[in-house]
């Protein structure tokens, strides 16, 4: 989503307009997020297993926007990332390393992002956690200076060869797309496929390769649009009355917020059973419950197993501690995305073995993860191949009844699996 060159909007975007500093486990840290400033995270008693009773602590920094434009959309990462230290401190820490995190508010703000790092670094954070738009800002300054980090990836600097000290469960999907989506409208016989995006250039690099997976998954391409104006009414309807005229029966949107509903509820207005596929707004259900049954049949891909999944082991875990730390976010998207990105953190550190837990050690430790899953939480993931490889699985989440459920594969393992298809 950048934001400034991200991926697909916001992949795990959305319209959660919550209080993000109004649960239990945030409220610690409300008077110290400014930007540029640091609030230290919460410490506990216990054992999870593997490790030395004496092993070393572990500093960690979040790095996000908690106040400006994009803390809507993005700052509830914080939520499931801090739940996460809590649950597992009070459980005496991952393999035996207590955990110490300290959150940096970059305010929205690509120059804040850079300070932010440098002040993490110099205040001795041994990996990040970051869920930044303007991550770019940092991302060379991180790779100097050898810092891990784990986080969604949802900008171009996140990948390459070269950034095997970045981790991301999906993958890189800057420069990859899946064709599952693709395959499975085609699988429903919605072969006449439309694909759009907004001007940013990341959500538009990543719609083109969409675009290409189309004729590759079997479809039809009726029409592309890289340039809409996804925060005008009138341009979304002006579009949704294109798409009916061509008898378009699905399309691929990369927008932001909650233009993928409304989208398609303006299909519905003007008689269009068009089904939108959304890339961004994961399965909030603050979604639904904004648009009701009128964005019946809306598609969207999830890149996690979800509280629609309670039976797999990561999501009773995400569940069990959102309800003892953060009860009100056990159904918050970002969150979610949070506790996913915590758990690739655990990943490497799980690869630890005896070794101290330095920034080149847990670099190390990540490049030797394989097949890794969180759980159950994400597809399999394997490094160093997926610095620059796309992760091409993922749901399908489809609103039914004016309610989210997930359509694709079985309770134990949601995930469907396509193509990877190079945006260039």
């Amino acid at each position: 989503m950048t934001k400034s060159n991200v991926r697909r909007g916001l992949k795990r975007s959305g319209s959660w307009r919550r209080g993000l500093l109004a649960t239990p486990v945030t409220l610690a840290v409300a008077g110290a997020l400014v930007a540029g400033c640091a609030s230290s995270g919460s410490s506990g008693s216990g054992s999870s297993g593997g490790g030395s009773s004496a092993s070393a602590p572990i500093k960690l920094a979040y790095l996000g926007p908690q106040s400006g434009a994009l803390a809507s959309t993005f700052g509830g990462g914080v939520i499931g990332a801090q739940t996460f230290v809590s649950y597992y401190n009070a459980r005496g820490g991952l393999d035996g390393h207590k955990l110490d995190l300290t959150v940096y508010d970059d305010a929205s703000n690509p120059s804040t992002v850079l300070s932010n790092a440098r002040l993490a670094v110099q205040n001795g954070a041994q990996a990040i956690i970051s869920a930044d738009v303007y991550f770019d800002s940092a991302a060379s300054y991180l790779k100097q200076q050898n810092i891990p980090v784990f986080g969604a990836g949802i900008t171009p600097g996140f990948y390459g060869a070269d950034r095997d000290m970045f981790f991301s469960q999906e993958g890189n999907w800057i420069g990859f797309e899946s064709d599952a989506q693709i395959k499975y409208l085609v699988g429903k016989g919605m072969k006449n496929i439309a694909v759009v995006s907004d001007p940013n250039p990341g959500n538009s690099v990543a719609a083109h390769a969409v675009t290409k997976g189309v004729s590759l998954g079997g479809g039809k391409l009726l029409y592309t649009n890289y340039a809409v104006d996804d925060t005008s009414s009138a341009a979304l309807l002006s579009l949704a009355q294109r798409l009916a005229s061509m008898k378009a029966q699905a399309v691929y949107t990369n927008f932001y917020g909650t233009a993928a509903p409304q989208l398609q509820a303006d299909l519905a207005q003007v008689n269009s059973k068009a089904v939108v596929v959304a890339g961004s707004i994961g399965v909030s259900p603050a979604i639904p419950q904004q648009f009701g049954q009128t964005i019946n049949g809306l598609l969207s891909e999830v890149f996690s197993a979800t509280w629609y999944n309670p039976s797999i082991p990561g999501v009773a875990t995400f569940t069990s501690a959102m309800k003892k730390y953060s009860p009100a976010n056990v159904q918050n998207a970002e969150a979610l995305s949070g506790w996913a990105n915590m758990l690739m953190f655990a990943g490497a550190i799980d690869k630890l073995g005896k070794a101290d837990p330095t920034p080149a050690n847990i670099i190390k430790a990540g490049n030797t993860m394989s097949g890794y899953t969180g759980q159950g939480m994400f597809p399999p993931v394997t490094f160093p191949a997926m610095h620059t490889k796309l992760n091409p699985c993922f749901s399908i989440a489809e609103v039914v009844g004016g309610k989210w459920s997930i359509v694709t594969g079985d309770q134990s393992n949601p995930f469907v699996c396509g193509d990877a298809v190079p945006a260039a």
